[in-house]
């Protein structure tokens, strides 16, 4: 006999581009010209969740749409994240920059 456990998280984020498991990867981004990248979230529970995406500033460069919403049992929604440099910024290359 063979017994296991799993776990399964109740909210998923999926298809993310370019294979990634959890990460959002816009490559290199020109000053004024907007970038966007799709992906999912889904709801793996039989509760209903809400989601909001935090902005940490008024002028943040990225947005997500929808902003916010509700997930039924079972249900996925496509979520847009748009970016667009506004100006010119340097980060350490091969870092990611976290969103909290």
């Amino acid at each position: 006999e063979i017994a296991g456990e799993g776990f399964m998280q109740d909210v998923s984020i999926g298809n993310l581009p370019e294979g990634s498991e959890d990460t959002l990867i816009f490559g290199n981004l020109t000053v004024g010209v907007v970038k966007q990248l799709s992906f999912s979230i889904s709801n793996n529970s039989t509760k209903v969740y809400r989601f909001k995406w935090l902005k940490e500033e008024e002028d943040s460069f990225i947005t997500f749409s929808p902003q916010e919403g509700h997930l039924q049992p079972g249900q996925s929604k496509d979520v847009m994240a748009t970016v667009v440099a506004k100006k010119e910024l340097d980060f350490e290359a091969g870092k990611p920059l976290m969103l909290h």
